[in-house]
């Protein structure tokens, strides 16, 4: 019955000239951790340019391979867009971005990778601009991160400043983190409770009492 219904949804996927149809198929077969039949999907579509072409397909499974710990595969399946000319848009670069310190894919390749974006002029990316900061601190690489946080023309974003307040009180710099939060709280960003909460957490972990009057 498994194998029935799998078929019938694999051709009905075929048909489709749609590639977001294209890519829900792979994306229930990966979300099943079936990433054979996600695999055998997108070969099977190698020919069908209006879906192998589509970066929303690959996007999803190169992303599903992180998630699931696979990631040369992962890797591989981005290496694989390129060959087939699929230029990369933002989110693909996002999620690479984020496996930059696996001990596979490290800084070496996440400074690349910045560089690539600069080249191409990604940068001011609403996705972009916390990852590439988020992997500069996740590979320990402080200086670089603040450098591309001060940087940044627009900070108004929440996702970036909790990005950066995250990662440093991660570090261990508690008044750094205050500060920002403190800056942030001048500069009328928006925040979340989460993000309240990391400031608190900074707080509780700081030796000095002063830093837990908010």
């Amino acid at each position: 019955m498994e194998k029935h219904f799998n078929a019938t949804i694999t051709y009905m996927g075929l048909q489709s000239d749609d590639p977001y149809v294209t890519a829900s198929l792979i994306d229930m077969y990966v979300k099943c951790r079936s990433l054979e039949n996600a695999v055998k999907v997108s070969d099977e579509l190698s020919e069908r340019e209006v879906c192998t072409r589509d970066v929303t397909v690959w996007n999803s499974m190169t992303d599903r391979y992180f998630r699931f710990g696979r990631i040369l595969e992962g890797i591989g399946q981005f290496c694989r867009m390129q060959r087939l000319d699929v230029k990369p848009d933002a989110y693909s670069l996002s999620i690479l971005l984020g496996v930059c310190d696996n001990g596979i894919f490290g800084c070496k390749e996440g400074k690349q990778m910045h560089g690539y974006i600069l080249r191409n002029m990604f940068n001011g990316d609403a996705f972009l601009d916390p990852a590439i900061v988020d992997m500069y601190l996740s590979c320990g690489q402080l200086v670089y991160a603040w450098c591309v946080f001060d940087k940044l023309g627009d900070k108004s974003s929440v996702v970036v400043w909790n990005v950066v307040i995250g990662g440093f009180c991660e570090k261990g710099l508690w008044e750094c983190s205050l500060e920002l939060y403190s800056l942030a709280k001048n500069e009328s960003v928006k925040f979340l409770s989460t993000s309240f909460s990391t400031a608190l957490s900074t707080c509780g972990n700081s030796e000095d009492a002063s830093f837990t009057v908010m």
